[in-house]
Order: C-alpha cells, then structure tokens, then sequence
C-alpha cells in the first residue's frame, strides 16, 4: 500500500508559451520519500536473489504484482491493424516515480527460478488460507502496458535533456537527473525487455517504442525528420532513442540465470568504478570517499587499479585504470550513471590509442555484450530479432540517410554503435555461411556508410567505425559489394579500396585467400628459417657451393612469388573461378623409364623375375576401385618403353580452345 501511494505521484506537464516565473520545488518530497522506497523494493529484491530453491510465497507475490499491474487504466489505440499504448509526453502528465514497477523488476530479475510464464496468468482470486491463487486462463495480462509505463520516463528524460522542456525551468532537469541517478533506470529498461521477449519480437512492441518517442510517422509513415515538434531539437531525440535501443540489445546481465544477487550487485559497482577511473587518474581518498556503501569497493578497486608514483613532493601518488580494463568499457552502456558519454567516449579513444600505440583516429570501440548460455540467449533472442526487421532497417536508413544529408549528426556515433552491436549479436545465432542481416543489405544501408565515410566534414573517429561496419557486412554478404558498385560505379570502388579506410575492404572468398597466401608465406619462412638453422649446425656437410646455391634457389623462390592471376595464351582472357582453364600436356611413349618384368612378360634369363602381376594389378588406387590393368600407362608389359606426360606452365581458356580451326576439323 505503501508503493501504491506514490506511484505516478508529482507528475509534469510540458509548459507552453512564455518561460516559468518560479520554480517549483514541492517535488522534492515526493522524490525523497519515493528514494526511500526504491531502496525497499531493491532490499526485497536483495532477499527474494537468496532463495537457492523454488519458493511459491515469491512465485504467487510476483503474478499477484503482474496481475495488479495490468488493470491501470491505459488508451489503447490501433496502427497497422495492431493494437499499441498511447501516452503523448510532450502533452499528457508523466511522472518518474513508478516503485511498484520497480519491485516487480527487481522480483523479476534476481529470482533465479523466474520464467516468463509467471508473467503469463491473471490472479483473480486469492485464498489465504491455503494459500492458493485463481487464475482467468482467457486473460492474459498485456505485458506491454506495463513496459509502457516505465517507457515514459525514458522518454521525458529525453525530452528534458534535450531542452525541449526549456521553458519548465531548471528543477525538471533536476527531477531527471534524480531519476537516472537514484532511482531504477536499469529495471525499467529490464521490463522492455520483457516486453519485447513475451511479443516475440512483433512490430507490435517496435510500434509503441516508436509511437511513445513521438517518431511513429517518421519511421512508418511519410513524415520527414525536419517536420516533427521537436524542430532543432531532433537530434538529441534520436540520440536518445538509439541509446534506449542499445541498451535493450546489450544489456543482458538480468537474463543470466547462473548469476546470483552479490554477483550482480558486484558487476554495477565494477561499471560504476570503471566509468569513474577511465577519465582521469584519481586520489584514493577521493574514490573511497565516494563509494564508501559498497562493502566490495576494496576488491574490486585492487582487481581494476594500478598505482602510479608520486610525481613531486607535494604529491601522494594516484591510481588508474588498468589498461585491460579500458577495452572493456562501453560508454552507451545504461550502468554509465553518473559520466557523460561523450567524456567517456573521449577518454577511452585517447587511453586505448596509447595502450595500442595507435593514432585515435584508427581505434573502433566494441559494443560489449554480456556472455549468456545458450538458453539464456535463445531466451533473449527475439530481442535482437526485431532489430533485424525490415522496419527497424528502415529506422537505420532514415536516421543514417538524415546525418548524411544534414548537419545535424550528433548521434552518429550511438547509431553506428547500434548497428555494430546488431551485427555482433547477429553472430551469435548465425554461423559464417548464414546470416539474418538481410534487410540491412536490401535496403541498402551500405551505399550510405560509404557515403557517410567519403563525407568532407565527418570525424575521421566516425569514418573509421563506419568502415569497419561496411567491412563486417560485405564479410556477411557479397550482395553489398554488388550494391556498391551499382550506386558508385566500379572505377570508384576500386579508388576506395586503395584508400586508407579501403584497405580491409574485401568479400569472404578474397579474405580467405588473402589468409590462406599469408599462412603459406609464413610456413615458407619458418622452414627457411628451420633450413638455415639446420644447415648452420651441419656445416661439415655442406660444401660452400652447396650452400650458396641453395640460398640463390630460395631468394629466387620468394621474388618468384606470383600471386596474380594467369591468362589464356590463345585469347588472353583472364583466368576465373567460373570457366575452365586447362594446362597443355603430351602423352607419348618414352624409354627414360624401366622396370623389371613381370613373370608373365617371359623376360631373359639374365633378368630377374618380379612378382606375379595379379598381385599388384588388382591393387585398388582409389575408392572406385579402379585396377592398373586397366590403364595403359601402367598395365604395359614393355618393359623399355613407358607412357609419359609432358607440358608446360601456359595456361588457355577451355571454350577458346574448341573455337580454334584445328579443333573444329
């Protein structure tokens, strides 16, 4: 009852015309109260992760929650013959505070017995004696509706950040940063996803994500970007609603079920430590100051710190993040509460460039995915499911088509980022021969990343992620090549592959013998090395002559490396995988080659007799079976004169050779 009394309590509404006269601060008993009870829900939460077994009393709490929850009162309306959830945030109230949906989330997540079919049943009656529950087996509860609710917040958050709400004055920038900081951002996401799994991934729960963010007819309709209420201000709006997007797609830390509760607590202080040190070295004081409630800081700042000396006399030495550490942060990543992306960002392209030794430039940020097992992760799947859509494709293409063709591009680096991780997560379910990117290759999104690379006024940091995507998808599939070439031409994909960015431009088949040739090179020169070795400690058996002939044949042998294609020496195409090239032979009889006689030949007294011959003719040389007798070659009981193959390193195109003159008489 407690919980009930505050949810959706202090509420706001987007104020129009002139600016506020005075602030309003009654919200900040509200939040403080509300603050106390998050922590509740987060204790239970706490005690509901130490159940080792299955435990009915957490069970019956968690659908008798859902089930409370799925009766408040929501407008449903209907696009695209499906029903979704409307709520105007720009117009209607919204509020931040939702702590019944946070004890659901934290129930949810750390019961390590949960399934989503305890999500699946209306309770419409209790009996306290027994105890037991009864269900209505014809309602199911709309899980949606209830992952709509905590939506909302993310999306006044956007809009307050992105000074949409400019004229409500500074204290509801005050009440969203509360939210972020304090409050549970990380359970509301966890109940989206939730919301997206029980869907199955259907443009239903795509629609209403759309829908809430104010973009719906952006993405689904025909209303241009620059046509929307947001105005200037729609950057940041995208910004926003790709960061929600990544975070659904790459924060699976809830999911895993092998996880327990100190577990989890252990790895959100190990993130917040991290995005603290990876901006500057810092004092000790100043850290354990600021994570004194976490009875696990010392271990985990040991395990992640290293110490750097005092470096004058009024220095007492500092500690930063090891550089292992580094490659392991994401900056979009929703556990990032308190440090700007951007400044993180920044720090990570500058540490790891050191750490690498490599110009900032030329270092691409990993979207970080938690490891799940395999049913954690084929529960997770329709999640990276609906971003693979024709719709979700179609959100890429305008936003990517948008920043490309205007300034207003400052979410380049969360769309690329999200269009990295899809691809990562892609891997998981697919292996080299298949994948489930076809709508990004249909739509093109590849002509645009290279458009977006070629662009006068892009980062050189942006042009290199977006790079290495567009080499990820032609590595996927060759069909992007062929895009490419018919929307720039041949003559200048060929330009672009000469290109600093172009130089790992390649399909599978060309990486695979590029790789191929790189490991031949590489054993030729072990046992180059190996032979030298060899030959330094045998000196006594080689002559000097010996010796330099045989380091003249292997410096000829490496400069002799050719690895360009051959050509027809009759029409002087070049030679492919889709015709037949052939090499030219004679086959005549020849006496360079003797053998001794078989029994069966009647040799000369003077020659000794070999064995019988049907003891090696009926020798088996292949899996048909087939018997020397058989062929010439080896069958002959001549015993001066032998069969004899003969030709030439000439190459020619076989369909040439039959237009020849001679051929055709």
């Amino acid at each position: 009852m407690l919980l009930k009394m505050f949810q959706n309590t202090s509420p706001l509404r987007r104020k129009l015309g002139e600016h506020v006269e005075r602030e309003n601060t009654a919200y900040k008993v509200y939040f403080n109260i509300a603050g106390n009870l998050y922590e509740i829900a987060k204790n239970v939460g706490k005690v509901v992760g130490g159940f080792s077994e299955r435990t009915i009393e957490v069970e019956n709490a968690i659908q008798i929650l859902n089930s409370y929850l799925s009766t408040f009162p929501r407008e449903i309306v209907e696009v695209s013959g499906e029903t979704i959830f409307h709520h105007n945030v720009a117009v209607d109230e919204t509020s931040f505070l939702q702590p019944l949906h946070c004890l659901l989330a934290e129930m949810c997540s750390h019961y390590q017995f949960f399934t989503i079919d305890l999500l699946q049943k209306t309770v419409t009656d209790i009996d306290m004696a027994i105890p037991e529950l009864y269900y209505d087996l014809d309602n199911i509860p709309d899980e949606l509706g209830m992952a709509d609710d905590v939506l909302q917040s993310f999306v006044l958050m956007a809009q307050i950040d992105s000074k949409f709400w400019v004229r409500n004055g500074f204290e509801v920038v005050a009440q969203s940063f509360y939210n972020k900081c304090t409050l549970d951002s990380a359970g509301d996401l966890y109940l989206n996803q939730l919301g997206v799994i029980i869907e199955q991934g259907s443009s239903r729960a795509l629609n209403n994500i759309l829908d809430r963010f104010g973009l719906y007819e952006c993405f689904k309709g025909f209303m241009d970007l620059n046509e929307t209420d947001f105005e200037e201000k729609i950057g940041n709006i995208l910004m926003s609603l790709l960061e929600f997007f990544y975070n659904l797609l790459t924060y699976r830390v809830p999911f895993d079920s092998t996880m327990t509760f100190d577990e989890f607590n252990l790895i959100k202080v190990k993130a917040l430590l991290q995005y603290t040190m990876c901006l500057k070295p810092a004092k000790y004081s100043q850290i354990s100051k600021q994570f004194a409630s976490y009875t696990c800081f010392t271990d985990i700042f040991n395990e992640i710190t290293d110490y750097l000396p005092p470096q004058g006399v009024t220095d007492y030495g500092r500690y930063k993040l090891k550089d292992s550490e580094y490659l392991k942060v994401d900056p979009i990543s929703i556990m990032n509460i308190y440090e700007s992306v951007d400044d993180v960002q920044s720090a990570l392209f500058t540490n790891i460039a050191k750490i690498k030794n490599k110009k900032e430039d030329d270092i691409v940020l990993i979207p970080q995915l938690h490891k799940l097992n395999d049913d954690d992760l084929a529960l997770f799947k329709p999640i990276g499911a609906m971003m693979k859509t024709n719709l979700f494709a179609k959100l890429i293409y305008k936003c990517l088509n948008f920043a490309v063709s205007n300034d207003n591009d400052v979410y380049l680096h969360q769309l690329l980022h999200l269009l990295h991780a899809i691809i990562l997560d892609d891997s998981l379910y697919n292996n080299d021969e298949s994948h489930g990117l076809s709508a990004f290759i249909d739509i093109p999104v590849g002509n645009l990343l290279l458009s977006l690379i070629e662009k006068d006024d892009v980062a050189k940091t942006i042009a290199k992620k977006a790079s290495t995507i567009l080499d990820l998808l032609l590595l996927k599939d060759e069909n992007v090549l062929s895009s490419l070439v018919d929307a720039f031409g041949q003559e200048h994909i060929d330009a672009y592959k000469k290109s600093k960015l172009g130089k790992s431009f390649e399909t599978k088949r060309e990486k695979t013998r590029r790789l191929a040739l790189k490991r031949q090179q590489k054993i030729l020169k072990n046992m180059g090395k190996q032979q030298k070795a060899f030959m330094a400690k045998n000196k006594k058996y080689f002559s000097e002559e010996e010796s330099s002939t045989k380091a003249e044949d292997t410096h000829m042998s490496k400069g002799q490396k050719d690895n360009e294609p051959r050509s027809c020496i009759l029409c002087r195409n070049t030679e492919n995988y889709d015709e037949l090239f052939g090499l030219p032979a004679l086959i005549c009889e020849s006496s360079a080659f003797w053998n001794l006689p078989v029994i069966e030949s009647h040799p000369p007294e003077l020659m000794v007799k070999e064995f019988h011959q049907h003891s090696t003719d009926q020798t088996n040389d292949s899996e048909n079976a087939i018997k020397k007798q058989k062929i010439a070659c080896f069958g002959t009981k001549n015993v001066k004169v032998k069969h004899v193959i003969s030709g030439c390193s000439h190459v020619f195109q076989f369909q040439t050779l039959l237009m020849c003159p001679w051929m055709a008489s």
